[in-house]
Protein backbone atom coordinates (compact mmCIF):
# COMPACT_ATOMS: atom_id res chain seq x y z
CA UNK A 1 0.00 0.00 0.00
CA UNK A 2 1.48 3.22 -0.95
CA UNK A 3 -0.29 6.33 0.85
CA UNK A 4 1.23 9.63 1.36
CA UNK A 5 2.64 11.25 4.71
CA UNK A 6 0.68 14.07 6.22
CA UNK A 7 3.38 15.71 8.94
CA UNK A 8 4.66 13.28 10.65
CA UNK A 9 1.79 10.68 10.73
CA UNK A 10 0.19 8.10 8.61
CA UNK A 11 -2.67 9.51 6.99
CA UNK A 12 -5.46 7.84 9.13
CA UNK A 13 -8.56 8.39 5.34
CA UNK A 14 -5.90 6.90 3.06
CA UNK A 15 -4.63 4.17 5.59
CA UNK A 16 -8.27 3.19 6.62
CA UNK A 17 -9.35 3.41 2.37
CA UNK A 18 -5.67 1.00 1.29
CA UNK A 19 -6.40 -1.62 3.93
CA UNK A 20 -10.07 -2.00 2.73
CA UNK A 21 -8.70 -2.30 -1.11
CA UNK A 22 -6.33 -5.09 0.18
CA UNK A 23 -8.50 -6.52 2.53
CA UNK A 24 -11.19 -6.82 -0.04
CA UNK A 25 -8.58 -7.69 -2.88
CA UNK A 26 -6.47 -10.40 -1.43
CA UNK A 27 -9.32 -12.36 1.03
CA UNK A 28 -12.06 -11.37 -0.78
CA UNK A 29 -14.06 -10.17 1.45
CA UNK A 30 -16.57 -6.89 1.58
CA UNK A 31 -15.82 -4.87 3.83
CA UNK A 32 -18.20 -2.37 6.14
CA UNK A 33 -15.57 0.09 7.59
CA UNK A 34 -12.00 0.06 8.82
CA UNK A 35 -10.71 2.14 12.07
CA UNK A 36 -7.07 2.91 12.48
CA UNK A 37 -5.04 4.69 15.05
CA UNK A 38 -5.10 8.59 14.38
CA UNK A 39 -1.56 9.37 15.77
CA UNK A 40 0.63 6.55 14.07
CA UNK A 41 4.16 8.31 13.77
CA UNK A 42 6.00 7.87 10.37
CA UNK A 43 8.72 5.67 11.87
CA UNK A 44 9.94 2.98 9.12
CA UNK A 45 9.44 -0.46 11.01
CA UNK A 46 6.97 0.68 13.27
CA UNK A 47 3.83 -1.87 13.68
CA UNK A 48 0.51 -1.00 14.16
CA UNK A 49 -2.97 -2.25 14.54
CA UNK A 50 -6.35 -1.63 12.68
CA UNK A 51 -10.12 -3.65 12.84
CA UNK A 52 -11.68 -4.44 10.12
CA UNK A 53 -16.10 -4.91 9.79
CA UNK A 54 -16.83 -7.42 7.15
CA UNK A 55 -20.02 -7.16 5.72
CA UNK A 56 -20.44 -11.17 6.90
CA UNK A 57 -18.42 -12.76 9.51
CA UNK A 58 -16.37 -11.61 12.66
CA UNK A 59 -14.53 -8.56 13.14
CA UNK A 60 -10.74 -8.73 11.49
CA UNK A 61 -7.62 -7.42 13.48
CA UNK A 62 -5.19 -6.41 10.95
CA UNK A 63 -1.25 -5.94 11.72
CA UNK A 64 0.03 -3.26 9.54
CA UNK A 65 4.16 -2.11 9.12
CA UNK A 66 5.63 1.15 7.96
CA UNK A 67 8.28 -0.10 5.58
CA UNK A 68 9.97 3.26 4.88
CA UNK A 69 9.90 7.18 5.48
CA UNK A 70 6.97 7.69 3.00
CA UNK A 71 4.58 5.91 5.03
CA UNK A 72 4.11 3.03 2.34
CA UNK A 73 2.42 0.23 4.42
CA UNK A 74 2.64 -3.51 4.38
CA UNK A 75 -0.11 -5.70 5.73
CA UNK A 76 1.37 -8.05 7.88
CA UNK A 77 -1.36 -10.73 9.43
CA UNK A 78 -4.81 -10.32 9.18
CA UNK A 79 -6.73 -12.44 12.28
CA UNK A 80 -10.19 -12.64 14.17
CA UNK A 81 -10.52 -10.71 17.01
Amino acid sequence: LSLSACGAVVQQDGAEKGIENEVERTLGVDVVSVRCPADVEIEKAKVFRCEVDPIKGKPLRVTVKIVNDEADLQIKAVSSI
